[in-house]
């Protein structure tokens, strides 16, 4: 009986929420299937992170990842769970407290 191959330590990918002006960077996001990636969501504003004052980020339809909604720095969105496609993007959105919402994009590759 073969055995299974270690499953690879999830490698970060890092999208950087700002608040004045209101972006999410990079936009569109892409993580890469075959690295095992996931988003590591980070806070660039300069305050005490946590206590709902950094952001909300959830994807109101398909959602790539296993979870629609995550909050605060250093949340992470898991592996995806839907297959790659290099041609489809899915929308979410920012809402940070104070400041607005923010409709950018993200996407899943081989």
């Amino acid at each position: 009986m073969a055995t299974p191959a270690p499953l690879s330590p999830k490698a970060k990918v890092a999208v950087k929420i700002y608040a004045d002006p209101i972006s999410a960077d990079p936009d569109p996001f892409t993580v890469h299937v075959s690295k095992n990636e996931e988003i590591e969501w980070q806070c660039m504003q300069d305050h005490q992170h946590g206590n709902g004052k950094c952001f909300t980020i959830e994807f109101p339809g398909e959602s790539p990842f296993a979870g629609h909604k995550f909050h605060e720095h250093g949340a992470h969105s898991g592996l995806p769970v839907v297959p790659p496609d290099d041609n489809k993007l899915y929308k979410y959105n920012v809402t940070i407290p104070g400041v607005g919402t923010l409709d950018p994009q993200g996407g899943v590759k081989g």
